[in-house]
């Protein structure tokens, strides 16, 4: 499909290898895309120089860029600054199985009111009592995606970070996130989550159909989030607050 821009695959590193080393290798190899693909890195600590390394080994070959920040707002950031038109951001405890996200991009592409497709966590919205979610079946190419309607939906995270594809019109809508403390990257997705529900007029969020959500045994997640194994230096971090 030669009119698909290119799709910068984006990763966030926060000192764990055995969640990074996992997920930026099945990046390379089971998220198929029909167009070009370059790597992007957004590394949040200073002191992880060996998961650098094996990182850039598993990317030898690719194009690729590393940034350096010290907080999850900002990692995001540096992945919008060089996202082009399309980028993936994933966060280093989501490893994808085995899909291809070109029909995703070219719904992004064709659909001017998204920006973003979420792609982490379909199945985990976790309703109160007070909370609606309302959204559009829209098709293309024979495939189906939810997008929500941000005038009616009171959701207060329809807009989250786990693993996302984002349209550049998303953050031209909604701008970066502010810094949050290093120690505190729960706060960068209340940010988000903030900016989102801000501006009822921004582009929408996009959920893909094809992956049958709460399908029972026959559901798989297209990013299976790792269990919790953190570092003692991350574990003091597992708060954020909800709005």
């Amino acid at each position: 499909m030669s009119n698909l821009p290119e799709l910068t695959v984006c990763l966030t590193a926060c000192g764990r290898p055995w969640y990074s080393v996992l997920t930026l290798g099945a990046l390379l190899n089971k998220v198929h895309y029909g167009g070009a693909k370059k790597f992007h890195i957004a590394n949040g600590v200073d002191d992880n120089a060996e998961e650098m390394a094996h990182l850039e080994e598993i990317l030898a070959g690719q194009n690729y860029s590393i940034s350096r920040t010290n907080n999850l707002s900002a990692m995001m950031n540096s992945c919008a600054e060089v996202g082009g038109e399309t980028w993936l951001v994933v966060l280093d405890d989501f490893v994808p199985r085995r899909f291809d996200i070109t029909s995703d991009v070219s719904f992004l592409v064709n659909h001017e009111h998204v920006g973003a497709v979420r792609m982490g966590r379909l199945a985990f919205w976790e309703h109160g009592p007070d909370e609606e979610v309302w959204a559009r079946l829209w098709m293309q190419g024979g495939q189906h995606w939810w997008v929500f309607d941000k005038h009616r939906t009171n959701h207060p995270y329809i807009s989250a970070l786990n693993a996302c594809l984002y349209h550049r019109r998303y953050w031209e809508a909604y701008g970066n996130l502010p810094d949050v403390a290093p120690d505190n990257p729960g706060e960068a997705e209340v940010e988000l989550a903030k900016q989102f529900n801000a501006n009822p007029d921004g582009p929408a969020v996009a959920v893909p159909m094809r992956f049958g959500q709460n399908g029972g045994a026959d559901f798989f997640e297209p990013f299976w989030q790792l269990p919790s194994w953190r570092t003692n230096r991350y574990a003091a971090t597992g708060g954020g607050r909800r709005m």
